[in-house]
């Protein structure tokens, strides 16, 4: 760990298709850069920096839209400015998955040996689809690259949660402190790999760490609450960590299954199975955990059976071969026909929630998106 120096500040950006290690405060570099524009609104290099601080620190992703569209307009390869893209649809879920992996593809017709774009490809993979295709492709990548930071990283990351290849990950993790580049990112892969190989000090220093260097990651904070939540079992930190997740993006899903465990915990049936229901509507294909929770509450705590069922046989369509699901079935009235005249709650819940969330975002120019899409065509 000597080789990271805290009291030096890091951000690393993409620029150019190379990494772009800026070592200064946040505030300073957001100074420059805006001097830079001054003097020249057109100025590639200071666009791409800017528009990484917007979606990544500020969590403004209009204003990089706009940028993308300045940058686009300029060079309508720019691969740079096309994964910020991808980066952003994914991030604020602005579109779908089959889109992102769209212009992808496009990106490595641009530019096919580019690391970038297959790393994000695994980032979404990884979320999305199989994890071990996303390991694949950080395999090939790691062959091409294996000096890169990002894949030593996130390769360690994915092999330190298998004891049979946690050897493997360690010697990646050092081949990545060696090198000493670092961002709130970095640390925050860093921290996993730590974790998994049981270094908790460690890990705890790297995420407020991460933290520090940019206040607006939901992910550092759910990653430093599940620690405070796991290792310490301090629930109340744990908890307000989680809250601060869900507050920068309120589709953090491990954020939202871990308050309704808290909440569980702690009696707050209401506030428990308000968290789960969230889960199902982040991604309601990402486990069976919040369909058999919800049955067991809905039946053990809240004397509803007719919801419990509901849950029961949602859980149990979205996940036939669950061995959970089936056994909580068996303990129930598995053997009563679906009701179908039962009000579909998770879809009325569904429906509402995507109501609210279209008026909450009523103010924002969805014309800029569609521009910018235009603008690769």
């Amino acid at each position: 760990m000597n080789c990271f120096n805290f009291d030096e500040d890091m951000h690393v950006f993409q620029v150019n298709q190379k990494i772009e290690v800026l070592k200064c405060p946040l505030q300073t570099i957001k100074q420059q850069i805006d001097n830079k524009l001054k003097e020249n609104p057109n100025d590639l290099y200071s666009l791409a920096i800017k528009c990484q601080i917007e979606y990544e620190y500020n969590l403004n992703y209009r204003n990089a839209l706009e940028i993308i569209k300045l940058i686009l307009k300029q060079d309508k390869n720019n691969v740079d400015a096309r994964l910020d893209l991808v980066s952003i649809m994914f991030k604020f879920k602005l579109k779908q998955i089959r889109e992102c992996f769209s212009l992808i593809d496009e990106c490595l017709q641009i530019a096919n040996q580019y690391w970038r774009t297959n790393y994000i490809k695994s980032v979404i993979l990884s979320e999305n689809v199989d994890l071990n295709d996303s390991i694949f492709v950080l395999k090939k990548l790691y062959e091409q690259e294996p000096q890169n930071i990002f894949i030593l990283c996130r390769l360690s990351q994915f092999l330190s949660e298998d004891p049979l290849t946690q050897n493997e990950s360690l010697k990646l993790l050092n081949k990545a402190k060696s090198i000493g580049i670092y961002d709130y990112d970095i640390l925050r892969r860093i921290s996993y790999s730590e974790f998994s190989l049981k270094n908790y000090e460690i890990t705890k220093k790297l995420l407020q760490r991460a933290i520090q260097l940019n206040p607006n990651s939901s992910i550092c904070y759910e990653n430093l609450a599940y620690h405070e939540y796991k290792v310490l079992n301090d629930l109340q930190k744990s908890e307000e960590l989680y809250l601060k997740s869900i507050e920068l993006d309120n589709f953090v899903y491990e954020s939202h299954t871990q308050l309704a465990y808290i909440n569980l915990n702690k009696k707050n049936i209401e506030d428990a199975v308000k968290y789960f229901k969230k889960c199902i509507q982040i991604k309601s294909d990402r486990s069976p955990t919040p369909y058999s929770e919800l049955a067991v509450i809905y039946s053990n705590d809240i004397k509803d059976n007719d919801k419990s069922y509901y849950y029961l046989q949602k859980g149990l369509q979205q996940f036939k071969n669950c061995p959970y699901m089936n056994l909580i079935a068996v303990m129930q009235r598995q053997d009563e026909p679906f009701r179908q005249t039962y009000k579909d709650l998770e879809e009325d819940e569904h429906s509402a929630y995507i109501t609210l969330n279209q008026s909450n975002k009523k103010n924002i120019d969805y014309t800029c998106m569609l521009s910018i899409l235009a603008l690769l065509y």
